[in-house]
């Protein structure tokens, strides 16, 4: 039996232990007497301390952060655990097990009547990081008479690891978009951002927009209605959130620009024409890549012609085109006479189409005069 305290009585025989420690309940002293021959005795007596009645504590626990789309799904990547303990004396120990492993004291991690139980002190609770996948955790507060609590338990599902980024996000629009080489390009300022998220994945898109976009069982593409928008360049990205809250890298940026000037303001000329020609040129600039229509009034109608421009506008000063119709001949306002040889002739000059020439860059309009009767 090794030694306990130790001293040498006095002449008289007299000896005192003082301050030892007593625990609650009934505690056994030993005691062995020695003389200078070795000649020992042993005796022993039994001290009863009285237990205080107290209750045992109480002790609640929760994950700290559910990261998962609900606050109770018990889904997180994030294991940190917090508690209180509810007891009227200071807490002695605080046994933790981890799925059904031996307990081990982690006291330490308690401040007052809470604790906090943090993933390096999870991983050293249980022998190593904590594996992705389902846990549960339990606790067990002991107060300093020995009373303990029940075991209060967490569960939960760990996730930790990042999801795949989303592919680019794409315009929806109720119109084309511009191609090469002018990229995306619209003048809508209200339309829909398409991406695709993985299953049982969430997709957010950014910066565009903060909302997150489509359930968390979305499969397939998920769109995100945005604007008004400013005229201007946007960008936006996509990143992919799984049910634990874990986000990915974000996707390839997708910029797009909004455009609500219209084009320059056609510059027009007309080829003049070989008199009494059926058809006509007109050759103009406007801005690159515009889509030109020709109308055959002063309204929009049912367009004549349409064609695409393919060249930077130029420089135009030409004057605006005035709309005019050539007077008819003189010879086909005289009044019907019998036809002479002079009369003929003069006839003959005027069945040929008069013309009076319009400003530079006006097209020229041409009238028939009408041959008159002969006697």
């Amino acid at each position: 039996m090794p030694p306990g305290q130790q001293l040498t009585a006095d002449s008289s025989g007299n000896f005192t232990f003082t301050n030892v420690p007593l625990s609650y309940g009934s505690t056994t002293f030993t005691m062995t007497a020695a003389d200078f021959l070795g000649n020992t005795r042993t005796a022993q007596t039994i001290v009863l301390r009285p237990v205080p009645t107290s209750d045992p504590p109480q002790v609640a626990d929760s994950l700290a952060n559910d990261t998962g789309h609900s606050l109770s799904d018990g889904i997180t990547s994030d294991p940190t655990i917090i508690g209180a303990i509810n007891d009227s004396y200071a807490t002695a120990h605080l046994f933790v097990s981890i799925d059904g492993q031996a307990q081990v004291d982690d006291v330490a991690a308690v401040t007052g009547g809470t604790f906090r139980l943090t993933p390096a002190l999870l991983a050293q609770t249980a022998g190593g990081t904590l594996a992705e996948g389902a846990h549960t955790v339990a606790v067990v507060a002991v107060d300093p008479f020995g009373n303990q609590s029940q075991p209060a338990t967490v569960s939960f599902t760990l996730l930790t690891s990042t999801p795949a980024a989303p592919v680019q996000p794409t315009l929806v629009l109720t119109t084309a978009a511009g191609t090469q080489p002018l990229g995306n390009l619209t003048n809508q300022t209200t339309f829909t951002l398409a991406a695709t998220s993985p299953s049982g994945t969430q997709c957010q898109l950014l910066p565009t927009t903060a909302n997150k976009v489509g359930p968390f069982d979305s499969v397939g593409q998920v769109f995100a209605k945005v604007g008004p928008l400013a005229a201007g360049a946007h960008t936006v990205y996509a990143v992919t959130i799984d049910v634990a809250g874990n986000v990915s890298a974000h996707s390839p940026v997708l910029t797009f620009t909004i455009d609500l000037t219209p084009p320059v303001q056609p510059a027009w000329t007309v080829i003049e024409p070989t008199p009494g020609a059926s058809q006509v040129n007109l050759s103009g600039t406007t801005s690159p890549l515009s889509s030109v229509n020709l109308y055959r009034s002063t309204t929009a109608a049912v367009p004549a012609q349409t064609v695409q421009a393919a060249t930077p506008p130029a420089t135009s000063s030409s004057p605006a085109c005035r709309s005019s119709t050539a007077t008819t001949s003189s010879a086909s306002r005289r009044s019907a006479r019998p036809a002479t040889a002079a009369s003929s002739r003069r006839l003959s000059s005027a069945t040929r189409p008069a013309r009076r020439r319009l400003p530079s860059a006006c097209t020229w309009s041409t009238t028939p005069a009408r041959r008159q009767p002969t006697a």
